[in-house]
């Protein structure tokens, strides 16, 4: 990609997706203000949700198959408040 067609803000999403270093298996957005995105790294996955209205991610690292249906077509918030998620406090 050309320096000039880069993008200047990225998400976690896009930026990881363009680099390559994972693979993102899927993401959807709710009306109740959530998104989701589950990446895998090689044999580890990561289930990431964003409170979309005001900042605020939380991760879970190696997500159940449970977690994973719920993450595709549950109730996000289950997931928010899960007590194995763990908020995301930055990125250094």
């Amino acid at each position: 990609m050309a320096q000039e067609d880069r993008p200047t803000n990225y998400t976690l999403v896009s930026l990881l997706a363009e680099l390559g270093s994972v693979h993102l298996l899927f993401q959807r957005e709710t009306e109740s203000l959530l998104a989701v995105a589950v990446f895998s790294f090689q044999d580890r996955q990561l289930l990431t949700v964003e409170r979309t209205y005001r900042d605020g991610t939380h991760v879970i690292v190696d997500p159940t198959p449970e977690e994973i249906e719920i993450a595709r077509s549950g109730e996000l918030w289950d997931l928010w408040n899960s007590k194995r998620a763990r908020l995301l406090m930055g990125m250094v």
